[in-house]
This record gives C-alpha cells, sequence and structure tokens, in this order.
C-alpha cells in the first residue's frame, strides 16, 4: 500500500516514512500543501492513503483537505490527519471537510497502523464492490443481448430460410423489419454502455436483464 505523508517538519515525517516502510507499507513523504496536490492530481491511483499534517506554512491541513475532497471522495483517498493537543479544535472541522480519522503527535506508530489498515481494508471492500456491479452489469448485458436480439434474428433467419425454399421475394420485407429490429436494440444497447445508470429487470433466478428504451 502506498502511503503519502505530508508533514512541513522533515525530520518527523522520513521518521515516519522509515517506520512505516519496515512494517510493510510503500511510503513517500513531501513537505508542502502543493507538492502534495501535484502528486495527488498527477497520479491519484499510485497513493492508497495520505497522512496530512494539519499546521503548515503555505496551506493549512484543513485547506488541502478541501482541495482534495473535491475530486477524492473519503473511500476513493482515505486521509488521516495529524494534529497536537494544542490543534484539537480543527479535529472537528477536518472531520466536517472529510478526514477520514486523525492521530495526536507525537505519533504512536502502533497505533497509526491500526487505523491505516482500518481505512484501507474499508478501501479494498468498496473497489470490490465496485468490481462485482461491473461484473453483475456485463452479465445484465449478455442476458439483454440473448434476450432481445434472439428472437427477430429467428424470425429472419426464418424468413431468408422460406425465401430460398420458394424462390419467392415476397417476404424479404419482414426480413428486413426484423434485421432493422435488431439494429435498433444495438443501438439502444450502445446507449446504455454510455450510461452511468441502468435500469436492471429480474429475468430469471440469479440473472437480471437491463431494461433497453
Amino acid at each position: 500500500m502506498n502511503i503519502l505523508i505530508v508533514d512541513d517538519d522533515e525530520i518527523t515525517s522520513k521518521l515516519i516514512e522509515k517506520r512505516l516502510i519496515k512494517r510493510g507499507f510503500q511510503a513517500i513523504s513531501v513537505h508542502c500543501a502543493q507538492d502534495c496536490l501535484k502528486l495527488v492530481e498527477s497520479d491519484p491511483k499510485k497513493i492508497d492513503l495520505i497522512l496530512l499534517d494539519i499546521i503548515m506554512p503555505d496551506m493549512t491541513g484543513l485547506e488541502v483537505m478541501a482541495e482534495i475532497r473535491k475530486t477524492h471522495s473519503r473511500v476513493d483517498l482515505p486521509i488521516i490527519m495529524t494534529t497536537s493537543m494544542k490543534e484539537t479544535s480543527d479535529i472537528v472541522s477536518a472531520l466536517k471537510l472529510g478526514a477520514n480519522d486523525y492521530v495526536m503527535k507525537p505519533i504512536n506508530v502502533d497505533i497509526l497502523e491500526a487505523r491505516m489498515r482500518t481505512h484501507l481494508s474499508i478501501k479494498g471492500l468498496n473497489i470490490q464492490n465496485m468490481q462485482k456491479s461491473e461484473l453483475e452489469t456485463a452479465n445484465a448485458m449478455i442476458v439483454t443481448y440473448n434476450h432481445e436480439i434472439n428472437n427477430p434474428l429467428t424470425i429472419a433467419m426464418g424468413y431468408v430460410q422460406k425465401c430460398e425454399l420458394s424462390g419467392k421475394l415476397e417476404d424479404l420485407d419482414k426480413v428486413n423489419d426484423a434485421l432493422e429490429r435488431i439494429a435498433d436494440i444495438v443501438r439502444k444497447i450502445e446507449k446504455v454502455s454510455t450510461e452511468s445508470s441502468v435500469k436492471r429487470e429480474k429475468y430469471a433466478e440469479s440473472l437480471n436483464m437491463i431494461t433497453l428504451k
């Protein structure tokens, strides 16, 4: 897991970085708010959790928090604030702005690790749920293709065979109607695939079907 440590105290941040690395984490540290925001913006997927100091010279941790939460939720990117006893009044503000948790300075690494693993576990469960949802959507699409296209395709093939056997072409308009129906279904499925949310209906036991409109 990749941990970003943000603290203007270089000695403190490097010490925490080394301790976390010894415990199996990947950790890097930056010493100003702007460097933190640049890293989050440039490659957020490489950061699994941020350890953010409340008091910094260029921007406060609360201001950094507000910027990050414009684009990243608590679940997407957990943030644990670090604060001293004299800054406890800022804890409520930090939590309201989107902090997941906080630890007091001087930092007890055992407590920090426990809290980090809790929020990383929540993040992992959310990713699993998203992957499950995507798989369910893909499965629903397959069921929809099979259900919606099978009928007109069968009709079209039946009329083509009839025309071949009889040598008459009067049923070709019915073939064309069936093929147009298939084309319309494909267009609707393409539309569904680009929408952020879809409506599912029960098709069979343990199977859903996407509603085409």
